[in-house]
């Protein structure tokens, strides 16, 4: 019978064991899960059940501006489980290193990154294509940045053909389809901590990392769902602690959360979280997402020919190589550069010489180069002749050929060919023939592009122009800053000069001032389009020339370089006469000449000088359009205190444009003939719609009356309701005033959330007080209603933003409203878009000098004492032409005579305008709170509702 107690002795002894093996195990489930038992179908943290507190904030500064215009590019266009408002708190960022940030949905992702720094891509939900992944790492090849992003909470399910859940889509295998290429793998798991977090057991605390500019100054971050990311260790960069387990592998230690590849162009990162609001507050979040937008807008591009023209400027200068007064074969050539740069929204400007601050290039022919040697030496080009060119101001003399140029001897040299002939010789290529290859360089000097386009005649410079524009080089030879181009012109001789086109008018037409040599002193002649550049010297007027007829319309804008200048423009008639001025009298202002209708046929004379006779240089701009009836072709224009008159033919809708400055009110009149049913909408630049007219009644005027929100272009369209063939008059008016056109009332935000200093209070009851008797006020609480966005701005007649004493960090909304045209006014201590960080009690202000609408109602250096004492930012606004100081800090205060309310109005130069109170004005005698909001409603011109 002993046998049977050593077997049940030794299955204990086995169970036992086992018991022991799985302890480890069940302590951490039953840890992690809270004991509950039962089989999970996803693993993944319920977020929606957690109550998890909102971790305290901190403050982080950032300084870095740099100015610039860079595009950060994010995927939208793989079913992306992220709405670009999340990313707000990193477009902040961007914005201040002059980078912004783009979304891509459909269409060439090639064409999508050409002029992009960086490709940000983050929780997809669906699968790369071939050519999209080779597009990336193409882009990253050039020295393009990608952001890898991943978030295990953001997934999609799995369902069979009876819609049951089978499993969980993750984001990590649609992101290691771009990973791959460059040794990053996201692991398919979640990150727990349940001994040391921030919160909850998936918010874990890092402190971990690499020596990274990515980890710069940072002490702790905390990363909210995070993946594990797969990478070899040198590319690790963030690492979680040893305690931290991955819910896949169910181990702890080595898990790597961020890590940078390829050469340090390739950022990934396990969280996406910890960027967005509010979470980016939390510990050193907000400087490593700083470093991200750092790692974003460091990118250096390298592009080819095959780029073009989309490494260039958005101001590209055209240079050529010969005689500097252009004539017509040189802008011949310049058309279909022009045409591609246009459709690329950029300009192209004719100079004579290179602007050391401008992208240019270079285009002539191989005889005419000698400007450019030092160029072609930094591209590795030398041009050689056989024999040495003459030029042609020694016609009566022959040019001895050089033996050690030709190393053909003295019998050649005797001999020597009736044509010149030439050899371009590239580093790394070897030397070819001029004749029958046109030669395109292109390379960086520091931030301009260089470019150069040579060829041995006219027409085979013709031809490599045209395959630069349309980046037609498949048969060429490319190098890596050299592009070598067959013209395929059959026996292409050596240009030894340029030939002027033939003139298209008959010599008659010549007496008429249409062609001809131009008059002593004039610099050249304009046709419509032209933008050219020139030089004044001390005491100096250019005079540039052009031919109109009666009834063309004419606009001349020109600017010079220096901020000192005052330019002064004067237009002549044929006559001679002085038909318009302009002259502001205002140094380093633009000069405009707009929209003149001219009564004489001729040759005008445009005279541009600098009224104290400096010198410097200038850009001038000429359009000509030929003299138009009726407004059936869309583009008429009208001006104020014009009206017109127009048919519509069947079907037919005609467009007026014109141009106001903001706040100018008009009144625009349509009015049909008897059986017509017309109808009259007002469009701005953006083709958003301000107003309609459309009274439903056949000869029935229409009319829309008010205030333009903006300043800028407008479009009047006018429509026939059944398609009929009508006859309209339309008159636009100079008005008296109105409401803003397409706007509404005023919208007061309440920005009653962060951290407060003393009450906890915003200025929201005090603006709703004074405004609500007079005017339709609506009211945001952010506490209540949500963060607001951009998109909730829009429309209204000014919005008003009030922090009271509750400090908030810098508002991506607030300035995409601002710079969308928006008017605003904001006050707190703390106010959102403030130039200053540092702080400094408050206690009292001081009313400024300044004579404005702003100070009605207060005395100049009048002291207002506050009800107690705040800590409020230190502005740092100066007076100057665009800002008018309202308070100054007041003898009591710190830092006292520094500006604490100013308004800021920018013109038409950016259209900008708002009013910054840094205070809450609760703290103001109830009387100041009202003469500041009735002097601010005056300022900008907002019109009441009773």
């Amino acid at each position: 019978m002993e046998r049977p107690t050593k077997m049940r002795k030794t299955l204990l002894l086995v169970v036992l064991f086992l018991v022991m093996l799985a302890l480890p195990t069940a302590l951490r489930y039953v840890s992690y899960y809270g004991g509950a038992i039962g089989q999970r179908d996803v693993a993944r943290p319920d977020l929606e059940s957690l109550e998890v507190p909102t971790p305290p904030a901190s403050h982080y500064g950032d300084e870095t501006i740099r100015p610039g215009d860079g595009v950060v590019v994010v995927d939208m266009a793989h079913s992306n489980r992220l709405e670009m408002p999340e990313l707000n708190v990193l477009a902040g960022r961007l914005a201040a290193r002059g980078h912004r940030l783009t979304a891509w949905s459909d269409g060439s992702l090639d064409d999508a990154l050409l002029e992009a720094s960086a490709f940000l891509v983050a929780v997809p939900q669906e699968v790369f294509e071939e050519e999209e992944v080779a597009a990336v790492e193409a882009f990253v090849e050039s020295g393009g940045r990608l952001l890898l992003v991943g978030d295990p909470t953001r997934f999609s399910y799995l369902t069979d053909e009876y819609d049951w859940v089978v499993g969980i889509d993750s984001d990590a295998s649609y992101l290691n389809e771009l990973g791959a290429s460059f040794g990053i793998t996201f692991v398919d798991d979640y990150l727990y901590n349940v001994s040391d977090n921030e919160g909850s057991f998936r918010n874990i605390k890092l402190s971990d990392w690499s020596d990274s500019e990515l980890t710069t100054g940072l002490k702790s971050v905390v990363f909210f769902a995070s993946h594990s990311l797969a990478v070899a260790d040198e590319a690790a960069i963030i690492r979680a602690d040893d305690d931290t387990w991955s819910s896949a592998t169910d181990r702890a230690g080595n898990l790597v959360v961020a890590a940078q590849a390829a050469g340090g162009r390739v950022l990934a990162l396990g969280d996406l979280t910890f960027m967005t609001e509010p979470y980016h507050t939390v510990r050193n979040n907000s400087q490593l997402i700083a470093h991200v937008a750092d790692f974003l807008a460091g990118a250096e591009r390298s592009y080819t020919l095959v780029d073009f023209p989309h490494f260039l400027a958005d101001r590209v200068v055209l240079v050529f190589t010969n005689d500097p007064e252009l004539g017509p074969g040189q802008l011949q050539l310049v058309d279909q550069l022009q045409e591609r740069l246009d459709e690329s929204d950029r300009t192209l400007v004719l100079a004579d010489t290179a602007d050391p601050g401008s992208d240019t290039i270079f285009a002539g022919l191989y005889s005419q180069a000698d400007p450019i040697t030092d160029t072609l030496a930094g591209f590795g080009v030398t041009l050689v002749y056989t024999p040495a060119l003459e030029m042609e101001e020694a016609e009566d003399e022959e040019a001895p050929a050089d033996p050690e140029a030709t190393g053909e001897g003295e019998e050649t040299a005797e001999e020597g060919p009736e044509t010149p002939e030439g050899l371009v010789a590239v580093d790394g290529l070897g030397s070819y023939d001029m004749s029958g290859t046109a030669l395109i360089a292109h390379r960086s000097a520091g931030k301009r592009q260089l470019l150069a386009v040579l060829a041995a005649s006219q027409e085979g410079l013709a031809s490599a122009l045209g395959r630069l524009s349309e980046g037609d080089l498949d048969d060429c030879v490319l190098a890596d800053m050299v592009t070598l181009c067959p013209t395929w012109i059959p026996s292409e001789e050596l240009q030894a000069s340029w030939e002027p086109a033939e003139a298209e008018e008959p010599e008659e037409e010549e007496e008429e001032g249409e062609t001809g040599e131009l008059p002593e002193g004039v610099q050249g002649e304009l046709a419509d389009g032209d933008t050219v550049i020139g030089d004044l010297g001390e005491n100096e007027e250019h005079l540039w020339m052009f031919f109109a007829e009666a009834g063309d319309v004419v606009t001349v804008w020109a600017e010079m370089d220096s901020p000192d200048a005052d330019l002064v423009l004067e237009l002549e008639d044929p006559e001679g006469e002085l038909l318009a001025l302009a002259d502001e009298g205002v140094s380093g202002e633009a000069e405009e000449i707009s929209d003149l209708e001219l009564t004489a046929t001729g040759d005008y004379i445009i005279r541009v000088s600098e009224y104290a006779g400096l010198g410097g240089s200038y850009t001038l701009s000429f359009e000509l359009a030929a003299g138009q009836a009726g407004g059936e072709t869309a583009g008429d224009t009208i001006e104020l205190g014009e009206a017109v008159e127009g048919t519509l033919g069947p079907d037919e809708q005609a467009e007026w444009a014109f141009s106001a400055a903001a706040d100018q009110a008009v009144v625009i009149i349509l009015e049909p003939d008897e059986n017509g049913d017309v109808a009259l909408e007002l469009q701005d630049a953006d083709g958003r719609t301000l107003e309609v007219s459309d009274s439903g009644y056949s000869g029935e005027e229409e009319r829309i009356e008010g205030r333009l929100p903006a300043a800028g272009s407008y479009r009047i369209l006018i429509s026939e309701y059944f398609g009929e063939e009508v006859s309209y008059s339309l008159t636009l008016e100079e008005g008296e005033g109105g409401p803003i056109l397409g706007g509404q009332g005023v919208l007061v935000v309440s920005a009653d959330t962060g951290t407060a200093s003393q009450d906890g209070r915003t200025s929201a009851d005090v603006y709703m007080e004074v405004l609500s008797p007079n005017y339709d006020v609506t009211l945001w609480s952010v506490a209540d209603d949500g963060e607001i966005e951009f998109e909730e701005m829009q429309g209204y007649q000014l919005v008003i933003w009030t922090s009271g004493d509750f400090q908030e960090g810098e508002n991506l909304p607030l300035w995409a409203y601002l710079l969308g045209g928006g008017r605003l006014l904001l006050s707190g201590a703390y106010p959102a878009i403030s130039e200053g960080e540092e702080t400094a009690a408050l206690r009292d202000l001081e009313v400024s000098g300044s004579t404005s609408v702003l100070t009605d109602g207060f005395a100049a250096g009048e002291i207002i004492e506050l009800s107690g004492e705040i800590d409020a930012v230190v502005i740092g606004y100066e007076e100057d032409e665009e800002t008018v100081a309202v308070f100054l800090r007041g003898p009591a205060s710190d830092e006292a005579g520094d500006v604490i309310a100013a308004g800021v109005d920018a013109g038409d130069s950016t259209g900008i305008k708002y009013l910054l109170v840094g205070l809450p004005l609760y703290m103001l005698p109830e009387a100041n709170q009202a003469q500041i909001i009735e002097n601010a409603m005056e300022w900008f011109q907002v019109v009441p509702s009773s």
